[in-house]
């Protein structure tokens, strides 16, 4: 008989587990985790400084804390189960945790997020157990999941991954389609942001806005203060307060009364202009005036941070003076 055919053999008499040497048994080291026992495949297992075990690769499914634990099993450093692979379906108040799930646990035992390939039903909500951990209030609530079907909640309809407060209110959400709230039509696929009294927080305008006189634009979201006012928006046109302007394409930042706080320019913005400005000068010769019209340069020196002369505003006006003057 040639070597090849008795490490045929062999690899055959093993899977069959005819031999006690090749039984996990003879691999297994018995070591304790907290108040128990764990039996451990030799070689997964790991430990915290203090010496107690980190987590393990176990022979055969184990009971703790009334969880029946399997594969692969993970311990805080006080001894405290963290994570395992659940053998039995669990059945709670608010959701079933099927076989063969992934369960995190918070130090006082509650269930702190789940992982598992399929869809679960967590209340009222049918959420993916696979694009991410679902995560839970300790009392067994969903806290987030990414739902697997659309759902409306009051008048907003949720889509993708949803954030609820402890009382089953929404906190924020992608939406599934445009939504008006307390007179602003947030768009589609951005995220909305509530306060737990249910009035906005936060959204992307679906289009520019106008907001107690303030037109926002709808690049980037606003924000509200929860008594209503807008704390924070990005400015479609010039806005002047109290004698203080703020211009076109600044954010514009105020106080729970309306007050304007401060003004910031967007400097993303800023480099796109530039580069679009000095790109289309040399692509299109002089004859640009139809794209580079002739009050760029002057709009540039009117900038409210124009004395700091920034190397990127030179370097643009100087290549634009050697181009054209």
């Amino acid at each position: 008989m040639n070597k090849k055919n008795v490490y045929l053999i062999y690899i055959i008499i093993c899977i069959i587990n005819i031999f006690s040497f090749c039984s996990y048994e003879n691999y297994t080291q018995t070591i304790d985790c907290g108040d128990n026992k764990c039996e451990c495949i030799d070689g997964t297992i790991s430990y915290y400084e203090n010496g107690n075990i980190e987590g393990c690769r176990l022979i055969s499914p184990m009971s703790i804390n009334n969880i029946s634990c399997n594969k692969q099993i993970f311990f805080y450093e006080d001894g405290n189960l963290w994570a395992c692979w659940n053998s039995k379906t669990i059945k709670t108040q608010y959701m079933d945790y099927p076989e063969d799930s992934y369960i995190v646990f918070n130090e006082d035992g509650s269930i702190y997020s789940i992982w598992y390939d399929g869809k679960l039903k967590i209340g009222n909500n049918i959420c993916w157990g696979n694009q991410a951990l679902i995560s839970l209030f300790p009392d067994g609530k969903l806290r987030e999941c990414t739902l697997a079907e659309n759902k409306t909640i009051g008048n907003v309809t949720c889509t993708d991954i949803t954030r609820y407060y402890n009382n089953e209110n929404l906190e924020k959400c992608y939406l599934a389609e445009p939504t008006q709230i307390n007179g602003v039509t947030c768009g589609k696929f951005y995220t909305i942001n509530l306060f737990e009294s249910g009035k906005l927080k936060s959204c992307t305008p679906q289009d520019v806005t106008n907001i107690n006189g303030i037109s926002c634009n709808n690049t980037y979201e606003v924000q509200f203060y929860e008594n209503g006012s807008l704390e924070l928006c990005y400015l479609n046109d010039d806005y002047i307060n109290n004698n203080k302007k703020c211009q076109k394409y600044n954010y514009i930042y105020l106080d729970s009364s309306g007050n304007v706080l401060n003004c910031e320019y967007d400097l993303w913005y800023l480099t796109y202009w530039l580069n679009f400005k000095y790109t289309s000068a040399f692509l299109l010769s002089p004859s640009c005036e139809y794209i580079c019209d002739n009050n760029w340069y002057e709009s540039l020196v009117s900038l409210p941070f124009w004395p700091k002369k920034s190397f990127l505003i030179s370097f643009a006006i100087s290549a634009y003076n050697k181009a054209f003057l």
